[in-house]
């Protein structure tokens, strides 16, 4: 039996800096085990090396760490007091402000040049002004990690399918993003047209009025049959695409449904359906599955 260092020991000796992110999530007994490091002794006393891999029987407290070691913690607001007393008096807890929206434009758009993501100014903009008009429209306030996954689905999606207007995109993604996370969407109609309005990305129209039959068809692209959205005009390669007839019933919440599965699949995220039971979900996963 082999004790090795873990995530949080190895880096302590070999004198790195540690970032744990959501350290309030994390076991209290595992953060304990460094209140020595933490405090002013600077140390730790390996107790789990009980068949001296690292250590000697006699040597067990490790010290003299590197003077630019640092543990530095973070955690979503008011959940530093979840952990305890003994953890908390190692740690200076500091509260930063949120991002005002010119700290997040400039922030964005530096993402973007950093990670090569390749998309316009206007593109970015247009994502700050949606966060603006839904905290005027629904008093909810868009996370800045939110904005980061809007840009990174916009950016795949729009090197994906060049034939589609960037900002053609950008009212799928931001519709299927963020109002996919309204609990009764077909009740903030005039609102969800309002915000599209107001910052003028187009929106399909299917999204707030479904069809009552299938959203897919089954048609070629570059030579390769693809599944594509009548409603998006997103498409799916696939060797083995067919028509499926499953007999099932195009209700405008099972077609949402479908649509949102391709869109998942689309733009290569993951995606949970949830709702009360039977209202279609596993027949749609299905549904899709059997179509590719």
């Amino acid at each position: 039996i082999e004790f090795r260092p873990g995530l949080i020991l190895l880096p302590v000796l070999q004198g790195d800096c540690i970032i744990i992110k959501d350290i309030s999530n994390l076991q209290t007994t595992v953060i304990e085990r460094f209140n020595e490091l933490l405090t002013g002794k600077h140390n730790i006393t390996v107790f789990e090396d009980i068949h001296d891999t690292i250590t000697k029987s006699d040597q067990k407290e490790l010290s003299g760490f590197s003077s630019f070691s640092r543990v530095f913690g973070t955690c979503p607001p008011n959940s530093a007091n979840k952990l305890s007393e003994d953890v908390l008096s190692g740690f200076t807890v500091i509260n930063t402000s949120e991002y005002k929206k010119d700290e997040q434009a400039k922030a964005l758009k530096s993402y973007n040049i950093i990670n090569s993501k390749n998309l316009s100014n206007e593109i970015i903009d247009l994502i700050i002004d949606f966060s603006k008009s839904v905290q005027n429209h629904f008093k909810k306030t868009m996370q800045f990690t939110q904005l980061i996954n809007i840009l990174e689905i916009c950016s795949r999606l729009i090197r994906t399918f060049s034939s589609i207007p960037p900002k053609n995109i950008l009212g799928i993604v931001l519709y299927r993003i963020f109002f996919g996370l309204l609990e009764r969407r077909t009740e903030y109609k005039e609102k969800i047209n309002t915000i599209f309005n107001e910052i003028n990305v187009p929106l399909p129209s299917q999204f707030l009025n479904p069809n009552n039959e299938s959203p897919f068809l089954i048609t070629n692209k570059d030579g390769f049959q693809v599944l594509e959205s009548k409603i998006t005009g997103l498409h799916i390669h696939s060797t083995s695409v067919n028509d499926v007839d499953l007999n099932v019933a195009y209700t405008p919440t099972f077609v949402d449904m479908l649509d949102i599965i391709h869109f998942g699949i689309s733009a290569k995220i993951p995606v949970i359906l949830e709702g009360n039971a039977g209202q279609g979900k596993q027949k749609a996963i299905e549904y899709v599955a059997k179509h590719l």
